[in-house]
């Protein structure tokens, strides 16, 4: 992967968006972005993306060491609340056996990170 900055000659050269980033707790837009980032289902080098992005956002900003330690909770509480507003949508649209099964999807990921945490801490190390 490329290291673009995202500033350079402090001129903004690049905006990231979420999608779903607001005006809440900045941690949990850093967690969705790493979340996203890492894509540990391609089964790829998820780990080069994720340190690209900790390495972007740390250029720019750093996290207190109460949002770093949030990060790994924040990840989970950001896909719970995802799965609820997806099975919510299928339950009006009559259409959740997709969403019942995917659920293990969350229980995969949530193992993986309880035995990541350390790694996942280290992207954003100033």
């Amino acid at each position: 992967m490329a290291d673009a900055p995202l500033a350079a000659d402090g001129r903004l050269t690049a905006i990231v968006d979420f999608e779903f980033a607001g005006p809440d707790v900045r941690a949990l837009d850093v967690a969705s972005g790493l979340y996203f980032s890492l894509r540990i289902w391609n089964g790829d080098d998820f780990w080069s993306r994720g340190q690209a992005f900790g390495r972007g956002y740390c250029r720019l900003a750093h996290l207190t060491d109460a949002e770093r330690a949030a990060l790994p909770w924040l990840m989970r509480l950001r896909n719970v609340v995802s799965k609820i507003f997806w099975l919510g949508k299928s339950l009006a649209e009559g259409t959740t056996e997709k969403q019942v099964s995917d659920s293990g999807d969350l229980q995969g990921f949530n193992h993986w990170l309880a035995g990541s945490e350390g790694q996942v801490l280290s992207l954003f190390e100033g």
